[in-house]
């Protein structure tokens, strides 16, 4: 029997060294298969936003009389390589106050007012622009003739200015 168990032994034996084996061979050569493919560099570029307008002045040069109006339409392109929305004011800059709160001032579609209230109706909405699009509008100054003495008037002076903003959504 001391044979048999021998041969057992040396069996086992030679058959774990057989696994060990074919564990270290396989091991050895054992690899994954790898490949890496890089694409072409991606560059992200931003637009620009950009307004050019042709404007002139909103009160010409002249004297005004009661019962004089001007109306000047403009027109705004977007020069720029992106869409925006377009808003259109004008601005109180400054001047006697007696004239401000006389002259009638009306932007585009907005309520007409005073030149000192015209502020608080807020930007004339244009709608979006389009790069290489353009928006006309109007601006229409009155000083209204009141059929009353309007002396006070005389020799005043009031200043404006148009403010177009051109933004991205």
């Amino acid at each position: 029997m001391e044979s048999t168990t021998k041969k057992k032994l040396g069996t086992a034996a030679g058959s774990v060294a057989a696994v060990g084996a074919a564990v270290c061979l396989t091991a050895g050569t054992f690899s994954y298969f790898t490949d890496t493919d890089t694409g072409p560099t991606q560059t992200i570029a931003t637009g620009n936003i950009a307004v050019e307008h042709s404007f002139s002045d909103v009160f010409p040069n002249v004297k005004w009389k009661p019962g004089t109006t001007y109306t000047e339409t403009y027109t705004l392109t977007n020069t720029g390589s992106v869409s925006g929305d377009l808003t259109v004011e004008l601005d109180n800059a400054g001047g006697d106050p007696e004239l401000i709160n006389a002259l009638q001032v009306k932007v585009g579609t907005n309520a007409p007012g005073t030149l000192a209230q015209v502020e608080g109706y807020g930007a004339y909405d244009a709608g979006t622009l389009a790069p290489g699009g353009s928006r006309t509008f109007t601006i229409k100054v009155t000083l209204p003739e009141t059929n009353t003495n309007q002396n006070a008037l005389e020799d005043l002076t009031a200043s404006a200015k148009v403010v177009a903003t051109l933004q991205t959504s």
